[in-house]
């Protein structure tokens, strides 16, 4: 008697549940697969920011700064061009940096 299957079309339960997944396999480990990627380049360019000069860019997209809920200011007041003493509301400005915060709208600015 030989030891041939009974049944030689039929495919095995682990045959037909590998057919059934594999293409799920694949597409998960691609999606998978980019996200690792994206998360890769994301922490490279957060990590190198200094020497690509991430950090001290402007954000100027409309929609990003609606999403933090950043407003432009009501007034802005030049006082001198260099080096730049500006007035933005209630802040005062010396070049780029914010050196005061004031609990009232400010008026007007010296260089002391």
């Amino acid at each position: 008697m030989s030891n041939k299957p009974r049944h030689p079309h039929r495919k095995t339960l682990n045959q037909q549940l590998a057919k059934l997944f594999r293409p799920w396999h694949r597409r998960l480990g691609i999606a998978s697969a980019l996200l690792v990627v994206m998360v890769s380049i994301s922490g490279i360019l957060i990590n190198h920011s200094n020497q690509l000069a991430i950090d001290s860019s402007h954000v100027t997209q409309a929609w990003l700064l609606d999403h933090y809920g950043i407003k432009p200011p009501n007034e802005i007041k030049i006082f001198q061009t260099t080096p730049l003493l500006a007035i933005t509301d209630n802040l005062l400005w010396l070049n780029d940096k914010r050196i005061l915060e004031a609990n009232a709208p400010l008026i007007s600015a010296m260089v002391y």
